[in-house]
């Protein structure tokens, strides 16, 4: 197993380097580490990964606990604020239904 190592920058600094800071409101994209969905990942201090569309919204004071972040533009690898929404899984079925992207079983 791979030892963690201290770092030494602020934890919020570092997630600052990691996303390119576009217009206001075009997306952000994520470009350090993703997972095989494309969304970003985010080593925390205690060793711990986090989403980091997810840490975008926690830095910011959005209690996320329970809840699911998701994405109003689609782009999974996307940190802007603007772009994020906090809610339920529900509220993202439905955001996805709305833009048409839910498969609909057809009998």
């Amino acid at each position: 197993m791979e030892k963690c190592t201290k770092i030494h920058k602020k934890e919020s600094e570092r997630f600052l380097e990691k996303f390119d800071q576009r217009g206001y409101n075009e997306c952000w994209p994520w470009v350090a580490s993703k997972n095989n969905g494309g969304y970003g990942t985010f080593r925390l201090w205690n060793c711990k990964t986090d989403m980091a569309h997810r840490y975008m919204k926690r830095i910011l004071g959005y209690d996320i606990d329970e809840k699911i972040v998701a994405h109003i533009c689609d782009n999974p690898s996307c940190v802007n604020p603007l772009h994020l929404f906090v809610g339920t899984q529900k509220d993202n079925i439905y955001d996805a239904d709305s833009k048409g992207r839910m498969i609909r079983n057809r009998h």
